[in-house]
């Protein structure tokens, strides 16, 4: 077989590098762990990032130039290690933030449920009797001071026909102790009104209501 000219050879030669060229690949063959060093357009182009947010990964210290003959370059496997580091720790913190934010939201939901329960069941407590509110329980104080107050303002009138009559002290003495006697012993007597008690309720609920309605007027205007 003939061999081939030097001119045919060169040729051949300049076809594969064209057809190499127009590929526009550069394949490399490197022992492993050589470091390699690249531009921050390559950084760019790699990352898929602008040019501003290579500058600022790097000022904050996530990824970080080397200073070589050939300038400040990256050094592209420990570049593209420690972007891959922060990516993941990022991604962790994501992680933990979310899953506090979620214990922290199932808590709150647990303390609403029971202190929706704890509402219910004095709720319940007040409507079967068992339970009064403190408002309620100073109504009725009231209700029994006001009949106390009457009886002692009472007591005057109902002794002074009586005292007026006698020139006994002692006789006085009798009627007036007589009175307060019978006026302790209607103290003694006064009971627990549950009808009573049922009304100042209704009449506290009612004003509750009215202040309600009054402040959502207000809150319209």
């Amino acid at each position: 077989m003939a061999r081939k000219s030097n001119t045919e050879q060169s040729s051949s030669s300049s076809k594969k590098r064209a057809a190499a060229s127009g590929t526009k690949q550069i394949i490399y063959s490197l022992d492993a762990g050589t470091p390699i060093f690249v531009t921050a357009a390559d950084i760019c182009t790699a990352f898929g990032k602008t040019k501003s947010r290579i500058s600022q990964i790097t000022g904050d210290g996530i990824i970080h130039k080397t200073t070589t003959k050939f300038g400040s370059l990256y050094n592209l496997f420990e570049t593209v290690k420690s972007y891959c580091e922060y990516l993941e720790n990022r991604a962790n913190k994501v992680d933990e933030n979310t899953a506090a934010l979620e214990l922290r939201r199932k808590k709150a939901e647990a303390k609403l449920k029971e202190s929706k329960a704890t509402v219910a069941e004095l709720e319940a407590a007040e409507f079967q009797g068992k339970m009064h509110r403190s408002e309620d329980v100073q109504a009725m104080t009231a209700d029994l001071l006001y009949y106390v107050r009457g009886s002692l303002l009472a007591l005057a009138g109902r002794c002074a026909t009586d005292c007026a009559a006698s020139d006994d002290p002692a006789e006085i003495q009798k009627i007036i102790e007589r009175e307060v006697f019978a006026i302790l012993h209607d103290l003694s007597e006064y009971k627990y009104d549950s009808k009573r008690y049922d009304e100042l309720v209704r009449q506290r609920m009612k004003r509750e209501v009215d202040t309600d309605v009054s402040d959502g007027d207000e809150d319209n205007e």
